[in-house]
């Protein structure tokens, strides 16, 4: 059965989603920019009952707490700390920022790491330039927005609507011309 979590990071309160099933290994699902735990649950089916599943909100998405910093090894520490807490081997499996995220636990903590998937990891390039593209414009509308006191449908109207600039050769555009309402909202 899915249930809810309460888990502890570096310093930081998460939320998170897992089954009661135990099994051999625990499969940690770590999602991308802009995304939560709940982003997993329709796969949740798929990987039962071979592994316990357990999947958590990053520090400053969805429902877990915000924080002081939103770097990669700031993620990883709390990654850490939530697999110190799982008895057993764990199977890390990471979409984009949370492919970096498995990745460096990984490198911090082989012994407890079994395996890792990475689902759409970012590259050298994109990452060394990732002040500079399309993405920079739509960090910054995510920190200008953070923390709203609107409600969920108010602040996605805000975001669709918000300008991005061009890039080089590239007219400009609004967010909602890149992203569905829906995933907006979600």
């Amino acid at each position: 059965m899915l249930a809810s979590r309460r888990l502890d990071g570096a310093g930081v309160r998460l939320a998170g989603l897992g089954t009661d099933a135990v099994a051999a290994a625990t499969l940690l699902l770590l999602h991308g920019v802009s995304r939560r735990a709940s982003t997993f649950a329709p796969l949740f089916p798929w990987f039962l009952p071979r592994f316990s599943l357990l999947a958590y909100d990053h520090r400053g998405h969805g429902d877990s707490a915000r924080a002081e910093r939103y770097r990669v090894c700031d993620y990883a520490a709390d990654c850490v700390e939530v697999i110190g807490r799982i008895a057993g081997p764990v199977v890390l499996y990471g979409h984009s920022l949370g492919a970096l995220v498995a990745l460096s636990t990984a490198a911090a903590c082989p012994d407890r790491v079994a395996g890792i998937v990475l689902e759409d990891p970012p590259g050298p390039t994109f990452l060394a330039a990732i002040d500079r593209g399309p993405y920079a414009a739509v960090f910054s509308l995510y920190q200008a927005h953070a923390g709203s006191r609107l409600d969920v449908g108010a602040l996605a109207r805000v975001l669709l609507a918000a300008p991005l600039p061009g890039g080089a050769g590239t007219p400009a555009t609004t967010f909602g011309a890149t992203r569905d309402p829906a995933g907006v909202r979600f």
